[in-house]
């Protein structure tokens, strides 16, 4: 199961604009997040907010980039079955519309645009701001759920011991780590609202961070199962130095006893 050359470029020429976005978003908001921008002077005020509605849209392209990367090595991997090939396409193609939707969106929020920024002018913010939110993120959970759950059922039929069956299954299962971080990111949602984006989505926005670079981090280990065996054999041994038990021992006991 080891994927071609070509597709790792492929897979790695998607991911890597989705990791540089996730730096640029989590080294910014870790600047800021946490205290209520109206402790701070107008003009910072300004330019946070300002600055918050730029960097906000890396946040569905880098969603995008990661997930269609992890499907494309999928697709690669286990492509041979034709329902999966079919379902990974359907799935990109799902993540792409979902990314479209979700960055027209977050830019048309508030109209004009810069009334986000700048609330002493004439405008509007959309109704039902928080839902839209809400949703887009829903939807990006079912993602995540669906590109964890999808390969399980071709493992399982592989022709491969059992073991290693396991293996690949719990590597695949760690993304359920991500799913864990948008839900959380979801339930903190309920408290978005642009007049205090510095109190008011800070949790919503660490979430999304660890959501994103989980991803990054699960979309890695699918072609890391030879350093994963490497850590299981190296923590096995450390456990048989700790406590002087190891498998043979115990067969070649269970012999001498019988």
């Amino acid at each position: 199961m080891c994927p071609e050359a070509g597709t790792l470029k492929v897979s790695r020429f998607t991911i890597q604009p989705g990791l540089s976005n996730s730096v640029i978003v989590a080294a910014f908001h870790g600047i800021w997040v946490g205290g209520s921008i109206w402790s701070l002077p107008a003009e910072e005020r300004l330019n946070i907010t300002l600055s918050n509605w730029i960097l906000t849209k890396f946040w569905p392209p880098a969603q995008v980039f990661v997930k269609v990367s992890i499907v494309i090595l999928l697709r690669k991997l286990l492509g041979a079955v034709t329902w999966f090939r079919r379902a990974a396409t359907a799935v990109i193609v799902f993540v792409v519309a979902w990314g479209i939707t979700g960055l027209i969106g977050n830019i048309f929020q508030c109209w004009p645009v810069q009334y986000f920024w700048i609330k002493h002018i004439e405008g509007h913010c959309m109704e039902g701001q928080t839902t839209f939110f809400i949703i887009i993120g829903s939807l990006s959970t079912v993602e995540n759920v669906v590109i964890v759950l999808l390969p399980l059922p071709v493992v399982w039929r592989l022709q491969m011991p059992l073991q290693e069956k396991i293996e690949l299954t719990f590597l695949f299962t760690v993304g359920f780590l991500v799913c864990v971080f948008s839900v959380l990111r979801i339930i903190q949602l309920k408290n978005y609202h642009t007049d205090d984006l510095t109190y008011g989505s800070a949790l919503s926005l660490v979430f999304a961070i660890l959501e994103l670079n989980t991803a990054i981090i699960c979309g890695s280990l699918i072609v890391m199962k030879p350093v994963f065996r490497s850590c299981v054999e190296t923590l096995r041994r450390g456990i048989t130095k700790l406590t002087g038990w190891s498998t043979s021992d115990s067969s070649g006991s269970a012999g001498h006893e019988s």
